[in-house]
This record gives C-alpha cells, structure tokens and sequence, in this order.
C-alpha cells in the first residue's frame, strides 16, 4: 500500500441509454453538484485534527467517566476549511457496443475533502427497455407471432 494521500468516497449516477444509442455510440452532457475547497485548508484547532474530542466528566467523588466524541468544530474531519458548491458539465462519452450495468469513471471529479484526493464519479450504464427487441450479449432478439402459412411460405 502507497503512503500518498487517501481518497474520498465515489460518487455513482445511473444513466439511462435507449439500445438505439447503445448501437450507434452517444455522447450525453450530464451536469453535477460538488463541492469545492476554496483557499488552504488548516488543521481543527478544538481536536488537533484527530477529529474526536475527549471529555473527562466527574460522576462521583473519586470517580471519573470518560467520553469520545465527534468534533463539532470540523464535523469529524480534523481539518477546517471554505467549501463551495460548484456545477460541472461532464460530457458522457457512451461508445458503441457498450453493455448494461458497464462503468464510465471520471477521476478525481467527485466531491473535495482535505487533505484528501478526490473521489471518483461513475456513471452506470442502464439500458432502456426496448418496444421490439431485447438484447442477449452481442445478439438482438425479436418476439413475434407467426402462423403456420407464414412460416412454413416465408
């Protein structure tokens, strides 16, 4: 495992693609919220940037209780800072061929923490239901009724 700095949390959208689009390729532009950190961000001063604070609290005489809890300060995070959210237009770029429940990962897009990389956002691919065919891997198939003339003629 890499000493470097972890990572925040991904962020999944599904996104909905009609088998048409999912044939021919797409490009779809999809906006998103997240928030950004403005300025330098600097360690909680209330909880030394561990993000929880210890209590001592006196019960009886001679008897002490101990409690931990999360920083109100920092949220838990251990480190101040100014966020602000920001709208990004990402540009979806859904290739031909492309299958049901496949991934399209944007890095570093998602929401920023402190001292922390950016997470990931991952758009799900999900494939719309279909009037007339239904997909079966690489297959496209087709219910239809036939009678017997029909099928025994052409």
């Amino acid at each position: 495992r890499s000493a470097g700095p972890r990572k925040g949390e991904s962020v999944n959208h599904p996104l909905k693609v009609s088998l048409e689009d999912l044939y021919n390729g797409k490009t779809a532009k999809v906006a998103i919220n997240r928030q950004v950190i403005v300025g330098e961000s600097k360690m909680c001063t209330a909880c030394d940037g561990q993000g929880v604070v210890v209590e001592l609290r006196q019960i009886a005489l001679g008897m002490v209780q101990q409690m931990q809890r999360r920083c109100t300060d920092c949220g838990g995070q251990g480190y101040c800072a100014n966020k602000k959210k920001e709208r990004k237009i990402l540009e979806v770029l859904v290739e031909k061929g492309m299958k049901h429940n496949q991934k399209i990962t944007f890095r570093g897009m998602a929401d920023e923490k402190p001292n922390m990389e950016a997470g990931d956002v991952n758009f799900i691919i999900q494939e719309k239901e279909h009037e007339l065919f239904k997909r079966k891997g690489a297959d496209l198939l087709i219910t239809k009724t036939l009678s017997l003339n029909e099928a025994l003629c052409g």
